[in-house]
């Protein structure tokens, strides 16, 4: 709808914590590019998790193990 395209509103929606707005009508390539930008979120904070648990692994082994 018109409302939903209008810049107060997606200001509003960004500034209330969304990702991202797409207004109607949009093309296929739009909603593709918005697609891609969250998978690669997903994909930088899968690798933060995974780095944060291992660091942690390596943390927590070195303090059992003496230090040594």
């Amino acid at each position: 709808s018109l409302h939903d395209a209008l810049p107060i509103y997606r200001e509003a929606c960004l500034n209330a914590g969304m990702d991202g707005f797409l207004a109607k009508p949009f093309k296929a390539e739009d909603l593709l590019s918005k697609v891609e930008q969250c998978l690669e979120r997903a994909a930088l904070v899968a690798t933060v998790l995974l780095l944060l648990a291992f660091g942690r692994r390596v943390v927590e082994s070195v303090q059992f193990s003496g230090g040594k």
